[in-house]
């Protein structure tokens, strides 16, 4: 008997130093992770901002016995959801979503919300993605007992596990070259007349720029010799076009009316009319993608062409170091 009075007052004394301990306890839990990944940004933002991504390599997906995905494929709206099972139903939402830098989620576990945030920001070694989560807690003394000693160690280490899941699966992925050319969307518009001062010739496409840069440094020395006015931004015309034979072409400046040409240089009026035209910003290399569209462009608008497309060089390499902000508007006279 005494020993059993002895046993409830030590339990008593457990139950009361732990609620007073409890009392003192934060009101929310909160756990923060880092991990160092050296994978692109985009990269590392396209597996965060997709919920259906995110479940192949989270340390969570083997606990949840049926998912479903829905609402927006990525973004703010994309939503998971978990049936139940012995970790209860639940759903994930991203509610806040900021490119390449920052996404909220709010995580539903019956009536009770929590908020997961990850971070991004790229450093010299690499991007450094900060993972956060947040829960308040019910004014039960207990409960905050169970979630700070319990409850707070198990997130810290699954998500510790997410971390290191993510770093290698995304670090695991071909790079993809990072895009570095831009262009506008396409416009019909009256391209109004033009005189020009042009050299005509063809050349095997592996020796185009060589041919072409000494048409221009002749042109622009004629030019230079008899002080002539330049009236706008140097062009080539395409006449034709062959990856394997001879391509067709001339390269043109604007100059006054009435200029006088001489032997190969001609002196002539350009085309006016109606054009469909884009400007394409990034290295010449790359400008397959703005005849590509414009060439798509016109065949899905039934346009009919009416004479040889062209390129102007709004800003090159006689003015700008580097190519990715080189500026090219390619044009296609259109009916």
């Amino acid at each position: 008997m005494k020993t059993l009075k002895t046993i409830l007052i030590v339990v008593a004394i457990i139950l009361i130093v732990g609620l007073i301990i409890a009392l003192f306890l934060p009101k929310k839990v909160e756990v923060k992770e880092s991990i160092l990944v050296k994978a692109p940004v985009n990269m590392i933002f396209e597996q965060l901002n997709n919920l259906e991504k995110a479940f192949v390599w989270s340390s969570w997906n083997d606990t949840l016995v049926e998912n479903v995905f829905e609402g927006h494929e990525c973004g703010v709206g994309n939503k998971q959801i978990w049936e139940p099972n012995k970790k209860g139903e639940g759903s994930m939402t991203i509610t806040e979503s900021t490119e390449f830098s920052y996404i909220k989620q709010d995580l539903v576990m019956g009536s009770k919300t929590s908020f997961v945030t990850w971070e991004l920001e790229e450093t010299e070694e690499g991007v450094l993605v900060t993972f956060g989560f947040e829960s308040y807690q019910s004014k039960c003394p207990y409960s905050r007992f169970i979630s700070v000693f319990l409850v707070k160690p198990m997130l810290e280490k699954n998500y510790i596990e997410s971390l290191e899941n993510l770093k290698t699966f995304v670090e695991s992925l071909p790079v993809e070259p990072e895009k570095n050319w831009s262009i506008s969307e396409v416009e019909v518009k009256n391209f109004e007349k033009q005189f020009v001062l042009t050299i005509k010739d063809s050349s095997l496409m592996q020796e185009m720029k060589v041919k072409m840069d000494g048409m221009f440094d002749e042109l622009y020395l004629y030019i230079k010799e008899n002080n002539i006015e330049i009236l706008g931004s140097p062009y080539s015309k395409w006449f034709s076009y062959n990856m394997e034979g001879l391509s067709a072409f001339e390269v043109g400046v604007p100059v006054p009316e009435a200029t006088s040409g001489m032997d190969n240089i001609v002196y002539k009026e350009n085309y006016s009319g109606n054009v469909a035209t884009l400007t394409h910003t990034g290295p010449y290399e790359a400008s397959e993608h703005a005849w590509n569209t414009l060439q798509e462009y016109v065949k899905t608008n039934e346009l009919k062409s009416s004479g040889a497309p062209w390129e102007t060089y709004i800003v090159g390499p006689k003015n700008e170091e580097d190519p990715t902000k080189f500026i090219t508007q390619v044009s296609f006279p259109v009916e």
